[in-house]
């Protein structure tokens, strides 16, 4: 008998929102700086931006393909007494 034609894959829909969790914003850069690597001690991907008219220093852990990988940070982090908020973005 003939055989079907193999299915077209479809590429994969590009990803809708990508997860990061916020650590805190810092007025003082040295209180953003000890987060950062406290955070970064655990071995996740970190950065930290400066933002805003009165300058605070955003520290953020991420992106996380999805909301599962970033509780799970957001878990981490809060075990070294720091705060973590999980936030969905646009990618």
């Amino acid at each position: 008998p003939p055989r079907p034609a193999p299915a077209e894959r479809k590429p994969a829909p590009p990803q809708r929102y990508v997860w990061v969790v916020q650590v805190g914003a810092y007025a003082q850069e040295e209180n953003a700086r000890k987060a950062l690597a406290q955070v970064q001690s655990l071995g996740l991907e970190a950065g930290a931006e400066s933002f805003g008219s009165q300058p605070l220093t955003r520290v953020r852990v991420g992106p996380f393909t999805s909301q599962v990988e970033a509780d799970r940070a957001a878990l981490r982090i809060k075990s070294l007494d720091l705060p973590a908020l999980v936030i969905r973005q646009r990618p």
